[in-house]
């Protein structure tokens, strides 16, 4: 289990939790904080997944840059030496 998805079980355990108080029938004070603490964590959960989102388009842009890389190196081996590289790949 990765971090991200520890983190979010243990958010929804806390909304399933505070569900579970607010159906007892709490006091006003109690209400109110309970639905303050509900609002705190789906907003930490809404923030969790924008963590996420960022990390995977910050992998995927990696990817292409190391993509693009690798590429360009190949094209400058090729005809720095005249193309002798490509031509000899394709022989073997």
């Amino acid at each position: 289990m990765s971090l991200l998805d520890a983190i979010e079980k243990l958010l929804k355990k806390i909304d399933e939790d505070v569900a579970t108080l607010l159906k007892l029938g709490p006091t006003k004070t109690i209400k109110t904080i309970l639905e303050d603490i509900k609002t705190l964590n789906q907003d930490n959960l809404n923030k969790l997944i924008e963590i996420y989102t960022a990390m995977s388009f910050q992998d995927i842009t990696a990817q292409q840059i190391k993509k693009y890389s690798s590429n360009r190196r190949y094209k400058e081996k090729t005809s720095s030496n005249g193309g002798k590289l490509y031509r000899s790949q394709r022989k073997g």
